[in-house]
């Protein structure tokens, strides 16, 4: 998986993580934006409506959710979303039948305590997203490969804020 954490013009900071996955296009759409698919990568996020004017939901508690709307959509293309006081981004790009290009992105407009362990989550939850689709079983969180990933974003957090 390729990553990237760089500061815009704007000052804005842009993460992207980029894989290629071996599955159908219809395989990882279907991972991104049915709540079957997502319940296997990603178990506090489930689709609200789909569409242009839809939204997913992230649950926090059984009765408490935060909707989220959908900001960009093209069906079997991309989804984007709002994220908490960001936005998050998945675009697929067929290479052949069985083989799709994810590209993730997560535009960041604050940085605050939260967002490194914020990145670190997504970059767990796109290899999730390839073990699925290569059939292996889930296994849970490595809590020391998180606070690792955590380590690690802070510190290039830093020093994209320093330039």
């Amino acid at each position: 998986m390729n990553e990237k954490l760089t500061k815009q013009a704007n000052g804005e900071i842009k993460v992207s993580f980029e894989l290629n996955l071996e599955a159908s296009l219809e395989d990882v759409w279907n991972l991104l934006t049915t709540n079957e698919g997502l319940a296997q990568w990603f178990h506090e996020l489930e689709v609200g409506e789909l569409g242009e004017e839809g939204y997913f939901n992230f649950i926090m508690t059984p009765t408490e959710r935060i909707k989220m709307p959908i900001l960009k959509y093209v069906k079997k293309t991309k989804i984007g979303f709002e994220w908490d006081q960001d936005s998050v981004l998945f675009q697929l790009e067929p290479l052949d039948n069985d083989n799709v290009k994810l590209i993730f992105s997560e535009e960041l407009k604050n940085i605050t305590e939260h967002t490194p362990r914020d990145i670190a989550g997504w970059n767990l939850c796109l290899r999730r997203i390839q073990l699925v689709l290569i059939k292996k079983i889930e296994t849970p969180v490595n809590q020391d490969e998180f606070d690792e990933l955590v380590g690690k974003y802070k510190s290039e957090l830093v020093k994209l804020e320093g330039n």
